[in-house]
């Protein structure tokens, strides 16, 4: 389902989009954007945000993000981009601000893919932890 929407400032509104990760299943991702060249560039990070969510260690529940021009900023911080990915009770919240939608979209990827990582090795490590301290059967207490 796709829902577009203009406002009067010339924002480019909401677009909630139903993406598939891991063996297929659904979620959506909704984007905003906001300022000049932003639209193309709307296409690229929906397909990283795409791309990350089909190598995350769990599939996302909800994805949602915003691209935003604002030529009045420093030449080298233009461009922003943010998203949050919603996964298994966590929100991974990345952003990252460049002169280029490619190079925010870039580095906005990295850093998600980062953040998912720490988080399923914060999950493997609490297993880990809570299974060893689970009494053996036949040990003390038994």
């Amino acid at each position: 389902m796709d829902i577009d929407a203009t406002h009067d400032d010339g924002e480019t509104g909401l677009e909630d989009e139903p993406s598939t990760g891991e063996a297929g299943a659904e979620f959506p991702i909704e984007l905003v954007t906001r300022g000049e060249g932003a639209e193309h560039a709307r296409r690229r990070l929906q397909r990283a945000l795409r791309h990350v969510a089909a190598r995350s260690p769990r599939r996302p529940m909800f994805v949602r993000a915003s691209l935003t021009f604002e030529p009045h900023h420093s030449l080298d911080t233009r461009a922003e981009a943010k998203a949050a990915f919603h996964v298994g009770g966590h929100v991974i919240h990345a952003h990252a601000a460049a002169a280029t939608f490619a190079e925010a979209i870039d580095q906005l990827v990295d850093r998600l893919r980062h953040s998912l990582h720490e988080l399923a090795e914060r999950k493997a490590a609490s297993r880990k932890a809570h299974h060893a301290e689970e009494p053996r059967f036949g040990e003390a207490g038994s």
